[in-house]
């Protein structure tokens, strides 16, 4: 079979791409005979087939946890959005929820509370606070 053939099947078994597959020149008359990915898997044991490690200085930053900030992050910009939506929500809601454990409020008024929390007319502490002043 065709080294491109075997580098294909090699890169499928090791699950990563055909350019980090290293095969040993000095072994390529036993390649001819290759057919199967499980005659593959015994050349990798055997060592003629090699994984070889990935390449840049990026991916070393990236292995020691950097280059992991906001802005390195690609295509997550709503899954972080949310994370923050989330965040104020939950505690916009425990401030309404404490109010209404102190008596300050009633339920009627915290009902209306967690309405408006979750329309988005009510997004911050200082909101609430006017709403009941209002009352």
């Amino acid at each position: 079979m065709s080294l491109e053939y075997i580098k294909r099947l090699a890169a499928e078994v090791a699950g990563v791409g055909k350019s980090r597959i290293f095969i040993d020149p000095e072994e390529y008359d036993t390649l001819s005979t290759v057919i199967s990915k499980d005659e593959v898997r015994k050349l990798m044991n055997q060592g003629i087939i090699r994984v070889l490690p990935k390449k840049g200085l990026t991916n070393r930053k990236k292995n020691k946890k950097r280059r992991k900030g906001e802005g390195s992050i690609k295509g997550k910009r709503k899954s972080l959005q949310k994370e923050e939506y989330v965040k104020n929500v939950r505690s916009l809601r425990a401030f309404a929820k404490k109010l209404y454990v102190k008596k300050i409020i009633d339920s009627k008024t915290y009902r209306q509370i967690r309405r408006y929390i979750k329309a988005g007319i009510i997004d911050t502490k200082s909101k609430i606070k006017s709403f009941i002043g209002q009352q």
